[in-house]
């Protein structure tokens, strides 16, 4: 499991530079390119900063999932069907990264739940937990 304020977009989200990570991954994700009709072709990584942005997701969430589901970050998908459907969900609406992460009213409770399922285990990019501490330990410091 993973702290809430993982899965939402806070402030240990704030200092991550998706565009950097992406790049040095090296996966299929850096070189990806999809047309969005409000800002027109779009990198991969800009279209994750969008989507956590704009939906209060941790970027690193979505690029674990993404590279778990279909290996976009760290290598490339084993398919054409990963490729256009990264998440598996088979739909000509939902083709693409963008519309497979955030496609309809219920697919940011889709990734939700495929995140609380599927995150244990899963090595969240840049993301290192640290001991908690209690208020009592805060005040005093």
């Amino acid at each position: 499991m993973i702290p809430d304020n993982e899965v939402i977009f806070s402030a240990t989200s704030l200092d991550f530079d998706i565009a950097t990570y992406v790049k040095d991954a090296g996966g299929y994700l850096s070189t990806y390119r999809e047309y969005l009709g409000t800002t027109e072709w779009t990198t991969g990584a800009r279209a994750i900063e969008r989507l956590a942005y704009e939906n209060s997701v941790n970027p690193r969430l979505l690029l674990a999932i993404l590279d778990y589901e279909a290996q976009w970050v760290r290598g490339k998908p084993d398919s054409d069907f990963r490729i256009n459907y990264p998440l598996g969900y088979e739909s000509y609406r939902y083709k693409g990264m963008f519309m497979q992460l955030f496609g309809d009213q219920s697919a940011d409770k889709r990734i939700l739940r495929l995140a609380r399922r599927k995150t244990d285990g899963i090595d969240l990019p840049g993301w290192h937990q640290t001991p908690h501490r209690s208020n009592a330990e805060c005040r005093h410091n």
